[in-house]
């Protein structure tokens, strides 16, 4: 409770405010119409009426209308400016470049990443020692090479071995001056290839019900639960189709263009993350992740969790 209190802190005033710099004829009527919508979310706490922390900025992400609007305007002041990288021109030509050729991994990119965390002034007391850890590439053959370390702060570090560590981190410490922001940081550079692996729908065949597949095809409560709902939701998408393949084709493109991204609160205040992202058809990229990994499990299809940076 205490954590929901912490996300939900916004009120109708700072609402309003933030939708104004979008919309500035919004009223009250308005706000009653997207939270019916479940585009604006909210919550009744102690006898208030509570906003979630960005639901001014998820409203211009959920309501299609009100997502119109921003992206006019965003457009408008950025004219002449640099454009937003091509990516759906960019994936298409790593399909084309894989289907001509038996290299699966295509059109390399150098990038130069900077990551920063600073703990500001008079947080911890003088002399405390701040232990931190940022995430740092791993050299994947073929697939992510060519990485190297530019600058740090502080210049001592641990780097985790890149063999031994799937989630590799770069490692740092400091002792704090309380007066002073604490800061730490990495720069980096790599070359990340785009991969593609072409499928032939006509030989994907259901898996065998064997002992090592059960973990990625059972139900896991509380979040990967195969409700009545959503069971009922599934037999819709899928109609009549029986290729594994084509059936979770389906279920993402469903999960694609009806559950738009929109940032979430902490995960542990919700009962059942999947049921949350259908009632109110919207969720961010974890919550859009297992409910997709519901839909898949429940249709036969085994699916695990994987994540990283």
């Amino acid at each position: 409770m205490n954590r929901i209190k912490k996300d939900f802190s916004k009120d109708e005033k700072d609402i309003l405010e933030y939708i104004k710099t979008y919309i500035p004829e919004v009223s009250v009527s308005d706000l009653i119409k997207w939270e019916r919508e479940k585009s604006l979310e909210y919550m009744i706490i102690d006898g208030k009426k509570k906003y979630f922390n960005n639901a001014g900025e998820n409203l211009f992400r959920i309501d299609k209308e009100a997502k119109a609007i921003k992206e006019k305007m965003e457009k408008e002041k950025t004219e002449n400016k640099s454009e937003k990288f091509p990516l759906d021109k960019h994936l298409a030509n790593i399909i084309k470049k894989v289907n001509s050729s038996d290299n699966r991994y295509v059109c390399p990119v150098t990038l130069k990443i900077k990551q920063s965390i600073t703990v500001k002034e008079d947080v911890l007391p003088d002399g405390k020692v701040i232990r931190c850890w940022i995430p740092f590439p791993r050299e994947i053959e073929s697939r992510q090479t060519d990485i190297k370390l530019l600058n740090t702060e502080p210049a001592k570090y641990v780097l985790a071995d890149n063999n031994q560590t799937k989630q590799r981190t770069i490692y740092f410490e400091k002792i704090v001056k309380s007066d002073t922001p604490t800061e730490f940081f990495v720069e980096y550079q790599y070359t990340s290839h785009g991969v593609y692996v072409p499928v032939d729908p006509n030989r994907v065949v259901p898996v065998p019900k064997i002992e090592a597949l059960k973990p990625f095809l059972n139900e896991v409560p509380p979040h990967i639960v195969f409700t009545g709902e959503l069971q009922e939701l599934s037999k819709i998408i899928i109609g009549t189709e029986t290729n594994p393949y084509r059936i979770a084709q389906k279920l993402f493109e469903w999960v694609d263009e009806n559950i738009p991204w929109a940032s979430a609160r902490e995960y542990s205040t919700f009962r059942n993350i999947p049921e949350y992202v259908y009632k109110n058809r919207h969720g961010d990229c974890g919550m859009q992740t297992l409910f997709f990994m519901t839909l898949c499990r429940m249709n036969g299809i085994p699916i695990k969790w994987q994540s990283g940076w």
